[in-house]
């Protein structure tokens, strides 16, 4: 089941700050009220919180209660006719005393109430509700944030699907309890001090209940979490930026060139640095004359200085070039070197930087540039430089160097390569050189990949996949002949295009079956479990995808935990071409119907999940009889992060008895199955 929240999220350092979590057993106001708004029916008392308490008695719609105390998302109330419990769903709570509480009284309390808790630092503008920004993303929390003592807090909600994080709430302790792979956070509510793996912080103002939310102050992660969070005043605005870590790229040392530069006595002329050019050696001369002797020969790759302003008086600068050559002065043809707006010129940016003699990190090395010395750089190929050392060629690594062209920050897609994997799959890749971003879009028949690269190399080849590409500016087209299909993933040092043929032969499916181990997802009326639900399923799909020559891997194969970044984390080490995970969903008794999802903001693939998403829909309510909740946008974990076609599925309502009855059958889950797999035998056509 995937939790019914409106908001998205798409970093670990505010991880904790949305997480869903059960309201706690909290005492209400002696003067607290309320009154069922049941739109049909009669609303049942019954003798514990839960639907599996016994009935002792009904209630009607407009009937008036007395509220004794909360118990989760349920009311203990009194009224003329019975005392029990009611879920809080069907109650709207009204408080007729004007003492604030920071704990308001149920889901349903009328929103334009206000407490001292949300009082804001400028009164002036208390009238512009708050808004939160993560990463430039508007978040749409389920209630406004208070600010308490001048502080703004968030609340908890909607952890399983959108942060990949497993949250408890333990009540016997008023706790929070939330884990990931490497960190266990515990908050109880209105205490001042917080564990971090075990470690007491304090925290201020304390964990609080606001409108059936457990809400914590922005502060607190700013200091413990290395979020970067900011408040705008003005704009009644929480601006959150993620902060990255970044890695020392130097290489070990080795030993430093003992070559002395060239000394000429003239040393208050300038130079230019060039690099020669001509394929064929480059004759100097004493004087700018091929009468003149010959002093020596330069090779192609050569870095030399080029004078400025030369001594000699015959020189023809369109012919000609004066220049530093072993302590002395040559000429050489002007022709010989590469324009200086074409010269890639590279500065160390690492303490030690090895030049070794292919490119290749184990290849051996043949010497060293140091931090600050300037290189010319005669040519990219992948990811790094081939430079001229010694009169031998040698390559350096092109992450430990600043480079530049006429001036300008030097980035480029460089040596586009095919790679075959077998007559189902090829990847053309290009490498990324410097800080070069990427992105995608679909055409009718292709995809455009949009970058920042100032160069972007051509790829000369061919595969049947492809039409043709078209290069233009910062863009490259790629147009597909019928009968195949494609992936775009984007990484730090590549973009990668998957070209794959049609048909399910040969295709990388992950089947995710929700939930699992200690977290069972929703239960039924009858006590079905969602994790048993989903991983029936989830088997019988790969069962026929396998059939059909598809690559299946399972993300749980059995009744294991896998947090949602796991998950993630299976479709990626797989390098996946396709992403399903299945669920079961659950709000209500007279909820019904089935629902898939795409996610259309961070995941770049999103247009192809949309197509997934809505053939999905169709053969799903086709196959069960079910009704179409329809094919919806949500940010959700799984499908967010994995960056390929990816959809959620919601098969029907396990809360609904008689949905949760279907869910139980063995025929209901094998023709789901059927309509999933179907799902994918249209999407691969």
């Amino acid at each position: 089941m995937v939790k019914r929240s409106p908001i998205s999220f798409i970093i670990w350092t505010f991880l904790i700050l949305l997480a869903f979590i059960a309201i706690p057993h909290t005492p209400a106001s002696a003067n607290e009220t309320g009154q069922v708004i049941m739109t049909d029916g009669n609303l049942n008392v019954r003798s514990e919180p839960s639907t599996q308490g016994d009935i002792v008695g009904k209630l009607q719609n407009g009937d008036e209660v007395q509220i004794i105390k909360r118990t989760g998302e349920w009311l203990k109330i009194s009224s003329e006719s019975a005392e029990g419990f009611v879920h809080s769903d069907y109650i709207k709570v009204q408080t007729t005393t004007n003492k604030t509480s920071t704990t308001d009284q149920s889901k349903a309390t009328d929103t334009t109430k206000t407490t001292n808790a949300a009082k804001t630092p400028n009164p002036s503008s208390s009238s512009k509700k708050i808004s939160v920004y993560v990463n430039g993303e508007l978040l749409n929390l389920p209630i406004e944030p208070p600010i308490i003592d001048g502080r703004v807090l968030v609340p908890f909600r909607g952890i399983g699907e959108t942060l990949g994080i497993t949250v408890k709430w333990l009540e016997k302790t008023k706790q929070v309890e939330a884990i990931d792979a490497e960190t266990k956070v515990v908050f109880t509510i209105n205490k001042s001090k917080v564990m971090v793996n075990n470690e007491a912080l304090a925290i201020n103002p304390a964990p609080t209940i606001v409108k059936n939310y457990t809400v914590l102050p922005l502060r607190f992660f700013a200091e413990s979490y290395g979020a970067n969070v900011q408040w705008n005043e003005k704009e009644r605005k929480v601006i959150i930026e993620q902060k990255t870590a970044t890695e020392d790229r130097e290489e070990t040392s080795s030993p430093k060139s003992t070559k002395e530069e060239p000394v000429i006595e003239d040393a208050v002329r300038t130079t230019t640095t060039a690099i020669i050019d001509a394929v064929e050696d480059t004759s100097v001369y004493k004087e700018p004359s091929t009468n003149s002797r010959q002093l020596g020969e330069l090779a192609q790759g050569d870095s030399i200085k080029v004078y400025d302003k030369a001594v000699a008086k015959n020189l023809h600068t369109n012919e000609w070039l004066e220049i530093e050559y072993r302590n002395d002065i040559g000429y050489i043809t002007a022709d010989s070197i590469r324009p200086q707006k074409e010269v890639i010129k590279g500065k160390v940016n690492a303490t030690t930087l090895n030049i070794r003699e292919n490119a290749d990190a184990n290849s051996p090395v043949i010497g060293a540039y140091t931090k600050g010395q300037e290189i010319n750089v005669f040519k990219v190929e992948g990811q790094w430089a081939q430079v001229k050392y010694n009169d031998q060629w040698g390559y350096v690594h092109t992450n430990y160097l600043t480079m530049q062209v006429n001036k300008q920050p030097f980035t480029a897609l460089a040596q586009p390569q095919l790679e075959t994997y077998d007559g189902n799959r090829a990847w053309l890749k290009w490498s990324k050189v410097g800080s070069v971003t990427t992105s995608h879009s679909f055409l009718s028949n292709g995809v455009e990949i949009t970058t920042s690269a100032s160069q972007i190399d051509e790829w000369a080849g061919n595969h049947p996949a492809i039409d043709r590409i078209d290069y233009s500016g910062s863009k490259i087209r790629i147009y597909f002949n019928p009968g195949y299909h494609f992936v775009v993933r984007h990484y730090e040092n590549e973009v990668k295009v998957t070209l794959l043929n049609s048909g399910l032969v040969g295709k990388r499916i992950v089947v995710d079956a929700g939930h699992g181990d200690h977290d069972p997802g929703a239960k039924g009326p009858t006590g079905a479990k969602e994790k048993d639900v989903n991983l029936a399923v989830a088997t019988y799909v790969a069962d026929l995808l396998r059939g059909a020559g598809a690559d299946v891997t399972l993300t749980r194969s059995n009744d294991t935990f896998l947090s949602l970044a796991e998950r993630v984390k299976v479709a990626h080490n797989n390098d996946a071409d396709a992403f399903v995970s299945i669920h079961s969903d659950s709000f209500n008794a007279t909820s019904q119907g089935s629902t898939t999802f795409y996610h259309s903001g961070k995941n770049p693939s999103w247009q192809q999940s949309k197509r997934l998403s809505d053939i999905a829909i169709k053969k799903i309510t086709s196959q069960l009889g079910t009704v179409s909740r329809g094919s919806q946008d949500k940010s959700l974990h799984v499908i967010r992060e994995t960056e390929i076609p990816a959809i959620l599925v919601e098969m029907a309502f396990i809360s609904n008895p008689n949905e949760e009855a279907l869910l139980k059958s063995d025929e209901f889950r094998q023709n789901a199955a059927q309509a999933i797999y179907d799902s994918f035998v249209q999407f691969y056509e």
